[in-house]
C-alpha cells in the first residue's frame, strides 16, 4: 500500500481536471460524495491499524479531535473537523461535517488528508511567541485551538499556508485568521485568547489513486510521505516533474515566470539573467535524462532569450548582461557558458559553439593571470565596477572553463581553471562551504588526475563543512549539490583512503539526510493542497522558509543535486549510504 506512485501521473491528472469539469451539479455531487466516502473508508481502515491508543484524551477536555482536508486539486483545501470522547466518535463528527460541506459545495475530490490530534498542551501568548520566534518560518508544525472546546481550531498546514502564524512578530495574526475563517464560511474570532491549545497530529493522506500514506511528523521530514529509499528511478521522476514546471514557466518571449509565492498566487516583478542562465543549464541536464520534446522546445526558447542579453566588447569577447543593476557579471557569463556547453553535448548540436568560445574569452579577460583571482563586475561599457561581489562567481567561472576545455580541448581554458584552483587552495576556499567550488573541483579532476593537492582540497571542502551541513535544519539544495559533486569526485579518487572510514561514513550519512531534506522542499500534493492554486506548483520545489517561494533558481539547484544523486546512486549504495547511520 505504501509504494511510491508516479509523480508524472499526478501532474497529468491535474492537467486533465479542467477537461473533466462537470456540465451540471447533479452528477458530480453524487460522484464527489461517493469518491470522498471511498477515500475516507480507506483512510479509517489504515488509521485504525496505525493508531496508538495509549493516550486516551490527546485533545484535552474534548478527548479527541480529527481534521479532514479535502481538495479537488485546483483550489486551496477545505478543512472540516470534529471532536469526541473516542477517536471513532471524533472521526464520525468530522466526517459528518465534511459531508454536509460537500452537499453545499459539490466538488470532485481527488485528495483527502486526515489529521488526528495525538498530543496537546496549553500554551500562553508568551509561550506561543517564544516558539514561533525560535522556529524557522513555516516550520512550526503544531496546530492551534483558540478555545478549550476546539471550536476554532486549525492544523499547522492551514496556519502556515495562510500566513496566520507570524514568525517575525511571534504571534497568531488575528486579521489573517479572521479573513481565513470568513473565506471558509466560519465565524470570526470574537476575542484573542490569553491561552491556546497547541497540538500535534498524526496524519494520513489519500491520493488520486486511492493510495494511503502515513505522513511523517518529526521535524526532519515535515509532514510528508515517507520514502525510505530515494532510489534513482524515483529521483528521475522528481527531476522530470520539476523540469516540466520550468518548461511551463517559459513565456512567449523566452523569459521565465521568475518567482511565484503560492500561498496567494503572487508573482512579484523581478528578474535576474544570471539565474535565467543557470536554470537553462538544469533544464538541459533534465532533458539528458528523459528526452521530452516539450522541454526541448522550452529550452530552445529560453536560450534564444538569453542570447538577447549577450553583449560583446571590441575584441569580440562575450559577456552576459543583467538588466537588474545594469551590469555585466563574471557569474552570468559562466552560467551562460555552462548552459550552452551542456546543450552542445546533450543535443549534439554545434550551433552555439562559437558563442561558447567567446564567453570563454570573456572569462579569461576577467582573470588576473598571476594570482588566478577573477574580477567580478563590469559596467555596460566594459569598465571594472566591482572587483569582488560573491564567492560563487569564482567557482562558477572555474567550472565553466573546465567544461569549455572538455568541449574544445583549448589548453587556455584548462590552464585558467588550474590557476583559479590554485587560488582556492591558497586562500582556503573550504571556509565558504561553496557548492560551485565542489562542482569545479569535480570537473577539474576529470582532466588533471595527477595533482594530489586537488583531490585533498576537494575532500577537505567536504570534511571541513560536515558540521555546517549537519546543522542545517531546513532545505538547502546547494548543500546537497556540494555533497553530490564531492561524492562524484571521491568516487574517482586514485586513493580511496583519502577519506578515513569514519569520514566516509559521515559523508554518506550527510548525503542521505540532505536527500531527505530535498524532499521536504518538494511540492507533494499533501503540501500543495494548502496553497491557493495547487496545480500551479504540484511537483516542483520551493523554499519553505521564504513563504513557500518557488523561484526558478530554487528549482535549478534542486534539480542539480538530484541529477548528480540519481547519476551516482548505485555508487552511493555500493559505498554503504543506506546503512551509514
Amino acid at each position: 500500500m505504501f509504494k511510491t506512485k508516479s509523480l508524472l501521473a499526478w501532474l497529468s491528472l491535474i492537467l486533465l481536471l479542467s477537461a473533466c469539469a462537470p456540465a451540471s451539479r447533479t452528477g458530480p455531487e453524487q460522484d464527489g460524495q461517493s469518491t470522498f466516502r471511498q477515500k475516507t473508508d480507506l483512510l479509517w481502515e489504515q488509521i485504525q491499524a496505525d493508531w496508538n491508543r495509549l493516550n486516551i484524551a490527546p485533545a484535552k477536555k474534548v478527548g479527541n479531535a480529527v481534521f479532514l482536508s479535502i481538495s479537488d486539486g485546483t483550489s486551496r483545501a477545505d478543512v472540516c473537523h470534529g471532536t469526541g470522547r473516542s477517536l471513532k466518535s471524533a472521526w464520525d463528527a468530522a466526517l459528518k461535517e465534511t459531508e454536509a460541506f460537500l452537499q453545499e459545495n459539490p466538488k470532485n475530490i481527488i485528495w483527502v488528508k486526515a489529521d488526528a490530534v495525538s498530543s496537546s498542551e496549553v500554551i500562553s501568548r508568551a509561550g506561543l511567541s517564544e516558539k514561533l520566534l525560535a522556529s524557522n518560518p513555516q516550520q512550526f508544525l503544531q496546530g492551534l485551538s483558540f478555545d478549550s472546546a476546539f471550536e476554532t481550531a486549525l492544523i499547522d498546514s492551514e496556519l502556515n499556508g495562510t500566513i496566520i502564524y507570524d514568525y517575525r512578530n511571534g504571534a497568531a495574526n488575528k486579521p489573517n485568521l479572521d479573513s481565513y475563517l470568513a473565506s471558509a464560511g466560519r465565524k470570526p474570532l470574537e476575542t484573542y485568547p490569553e491561552n491556546f491549545i497547541a497540538f500535534q497530529c498524526r496524519s494520513w493522506f489519500c491520493d488520486e489513486n486511492n493510495e494511503i500514506y502515513e505522513l511523517k511528523t518529526d521535524s526532519e521530514t515535515l509532514g510528508r510521505r515517507e520514502i525510505k529509499d530515494l532510489d534513482a528511478a524515483c529521483t528521475r521522476e522528481i527531476i522530470a516533474a520539476a523540469s516540466g514546471y520550468l518548461a511551463r514557466q517559459v513565456r512567449e518571449d523566452g523569459s521565465f515566470t521568475y518567482i511565484y509565492y503560492p500561498r496567494f498566487s503572487e508573482t512579484p516583478e523581478d528578474y535576474n539573467n544570471v539565474r535565467h542562465a543557470g536554470t537553462v543549464w538544469s533544464m538541459v541536464q533534465a532533458y539528458g535524462i528523459a528526452k521530452d520534446e516539450a522541454l526541448a522546445g522550452s529550452i530552445k526558447k529560453a536560450i534564444e532569450y538569453m542570447l538577447t542579453k549577450v553583449v560583446y566588447d571590441e575584441e569580440g569577447r562575450a559577456f552576459l548582461y543583467n538588466d537588474t543593476g545594469g551590469e555585466i557579471s563574471l557569474g552570468g557569463g559562466a552560467l551562460a557558458a555552462l548552459a550552452l556547453t551542456e546543450y552542445t553535448e546533450v543535443f549534439q548540436d554545434g550551433e552555439y559553439l562559437e558563442l561558447c568560445m567567446a564567453l570563454g574569452e570573456g572569462m579569461l579577460s576577467l582573470q588576473d593571470h598571476s594570482s588566478g583571482v577573477f574580477y567580478h563586475i563590469l559596467s555596460r561599457d566594459f569598465k571594472l565596477l566591482d572587483a569582488y561581489r560573491t564567492v560563487y562567481f569564482d567557482g562558477e567561472a572555474t567550472l565553466a572553463l573546465c567544461r569549455l576545455y572538455g568541449l574544445t580541448k583549448d589548453e587556455r581554458f584548462l590552464s585558467a581553471a588550474q590557476l583559479s584552483a590554485g587560488h582556492f587552495i591558497a586562500a582556503d576556499y573550504t571556509q565558504y562551504h561553496d557548492h560551485w567550488v565542489a562542482y569545479s573541483m569535480n570537473e577539474l579532476t576529470k582532466y588533471v588526475t595527477d595533482s594530489p593537492e586537488y583531490w585533498t582540497f576537494a575532500m577537505d571542502n567536504i570534511t571541513n563543512n560536515l558540521d555546517y551541513m549537519n546543522g542545517l535544519d531546513k532545505t538547502a539544495p546547494a548543500a546537497f549539490e556540494m555533497l553530490m559533486a564531492a561524492f562524484e569526485t571521491y568516487s574517482r579518487a586514485p586513493d580511496p583512503s583519502i577519506l578515513s572510514a569514519n569520514e566516509q561514513k559521515a559523508f554518506l550519512e550527510a548525503v542521505r539526510v540532505r536527500s531527505q531534506w530535498m524532499l521536504n522542499g518538494y511540492f507533494y500534493p499533501e503540501y500543495a493542497m494548502y496553497m491557493e492554486n495547487p496545480q500551479q506548483i504540484l511537483g516542483t520545489f520551493m523554499t519553505r522558509t521564504d513563504g513557500y517561494r518557488v523561484r526558478i533558481d530554487d528549482v535549478q539547484h534542486n534539480i542539480g543535486g538530484a541529477y548528480l544523486y540519481q547519476k551516482n546512486y548505485d555508487r552511493l549504495k555500493e559505498r554503504g549510504m543506506l546503512s551509514a547511520v
